[in-house]
């Protein structure tokens, strides 16, 4: 596994969502799913093909977690991306993405920071995007805390 496969990974889905600044979902508000029918995507979306995207809609599992899809899939996800097969990164990111991007940028971000403390990585582009998105630095009442 690279740190640097994993740190462009974070990157890319940091400046993905907080772009998108919403979350993927269905119409029926009923989940998340990997790319919505406004051609939105999620944190995992956003790294998948066209062709991984057709293929978990073909199996029907576009509203499941990454912990949910078939094993030889996400395998197969994770070595293109140069990830590690014992990695939770993508699931880390994935639940960023489902539980606090409708929060908001700013709680979207915090959450982020908590996951690139936990993987070693650094917050960057992450918070070079989320001033990019809002006009202001990221200074959340509780950065000390984030960053202990």
């Amino acid at each position: 596994m690279s740190k640097e496969a994993e740190q462009a990974v974070f990157d890319k889905v940091a400046q993905h969502c907080i772009k998108q600044g919403v979350q993927a979902s269905m119409t029926d508000g009923l989940g998340c799913v990997y790319r919505d029918e406004r051609g939105r995507k999620c944190a995992v979306g956003c790294l998948l093909t066209t062709s991984e995207l057709r293929k978990l809609s073909r199996l029907n599992l576009k509203g499941e977690t990454i912990a949910k899809l078939p094993v030889s899939f996400v395998t197969d996800l994770q070595m293109r991306l140069g990830l590690s097969a014992e990695t939770e990164l993508l699931s880390a990111l994935q639940t960023c993405h489902d539980k606090h991007l409708d929060e908001g940028i700013r709680s979207y971000t915090l959450a982020m920071v908590g996951v690139a403390k936990h993987f070693g990585l650094s917050t960057e582009v992450l918070l070079a995007a989320h001033e990019a998105k809002v006009g202001s630095p990221f200074r959340p009442s509780n950065w000390e805390e984030a960053n202990a």
